[in-house]
């Protein structure tokens, strides 16, 4: 074999392997980095909660519901309630009720009234699967005190439909060290999440303005 080819073929071979063996080990090491990384920011998101916070996450019997009127040309008007109980949620609040942080993510897949085939056509309506209600610090005007029954106003951001929009809701209900159960009621507009009111020429409309309603249940980690 020609002296120069040999030499050729010794120097590949020696690259090669300085290849895998320094960049497979950086690969590994940059991987390990990105999960530290994650890893850390995940605890300093969770750092945000003072030290005195109790933690939730949802349980059953959980759910959330949408109330629309539809109005028909002939005959009389009705009123359609659609209900889902595919929720997740966590959160945190403080014992003396000044800091909170809450948020609950909705699967409008499974929003169900009493006809299926409605069912599929408000879910046609949405681009985005999921919606979020999310509460912070800023959410509540007067402390939530555990153990006092509480009714209060509590705006939270709510995303539909990918937009968002701070809404306020009338809300009551009771939290503890161990549990937290929460009930709320507001009015929002369907157009402005960029959901148009569904409607059939000579038929039926539906009003614009719709009523949700949660019912969250959760118990201490």
């Amino acid at each position: 074999m020609n002296k120069n080819l040999t030499l050729i073929l010794i120097i590949a071979a020696l690259g090669i392997g300085t290849y895998f063996l320094t960049t497979k080990p950086r690969e590994a090491t940059e991987k390990m980095e990105e999960t530290a990384m994650t890893q850390t920011e995940e605890a300093m998101e969770e750092s945000k909660a003072p030290e005195d916070a109790v933690f939730y996450s949802l349980s059953e019997p959980s759910k959330v519901e949408y109330v629309a009127q539809k109005r028909f040309l002939q005959r009389e008007d009705a009123v359609v309630v659609g209900t889902t109980s595919s929720l997740t949620g966590e959160g945190w609040i403080t014992p003396d009720g000044n800091s909170m942080s809450l948020s609950v993510e909705i699967d409008l897949s499974d929003l169900a009234t009493d006809t299926p085939q409605r069912d599929k056509d408000v879910q046609n309506m949405f681009d985005v699967k999921t919606a979020t209600i999310m509460f912070d610090e800023t959410a509540v005007q007067d402390p939530i005190l555990f153990g006092t029954p509480f009714k209060t106003n509590v705006l939270a951001v709510v995303s539909i439909n990918g937009v968002e929009k701070a809404v306020e809701f009338a809300a009551t209900g009771l939290v503890s060290e161990t549990e937290l159960n929460v009930s709320g009621t507001a009015e929002i507009n369907m157009s402005e999440f960029g959901v148009k009111p569904p409607s059939l020429a000579g038929v039926f409309t539906v009003d614009d303005a719709v009523t949700l309603r949660f019912d969250i249940s959760a118990t201490a980690n």
